[in-house]
């Protein structure tokens, strides 16, 4: 079992939060415990799309040190489409990222689509 971090920068008042989710709901409450995190930053469905807690930068960098795994951006979609054993929205998540990763090899800026709008078909990777 694993529990996962996000490099996300979300803006909450003078906060900066990012996400923090596990493979399981039991081993993300026990992680949790050992972060003292409340139970009111634990975001559920329908209010969210899966089961994490939002966390301050802070709380971040405890995780990592307690042996939350990082990832990136992607890291929440490429667990829900894990858990729904998606293939084609796994096989999605890995284009964006050798896009993302060659577009940061050349430093060149890609224009702001956000993934919604690419899952859904309403604008196509470039």
């Amino acid at each position: 079992m694993t529990v996962y971090v996000d490099d996300v920068r979300h803006k909450f008042g003078r906060m900066v939060m990012c996400h923090l989710w596990a493979d399981t709901e039991a081993e993300l409450d026990a992680f949790a415990t050992r972060l003292n995190l409340s139970p009111q930053w634990k975001q559920k469905p329908p209010k969210a799309s899966w089961v994490h807690y939002d966390v301050s930068l802070g709380k971040k960098a405890q995780a990592l040190t307690l042996g939350a795994v990082l990832t990136d951006k992607y890291g929440p979609l490429e667990h829900c489409y894990r858990l729904e054993n998606n293939a084609a929205g796994l096989e999605m998540i890995t284009k964006l990222r050798e896009r993302w990763k060659v577009n940061a090899e050349h430093q060149e800026e890609l224009p702001l689509v956000t993934l919604e709008r690419e899952k859904s078909g309403l604008a196509k990777p470039q």
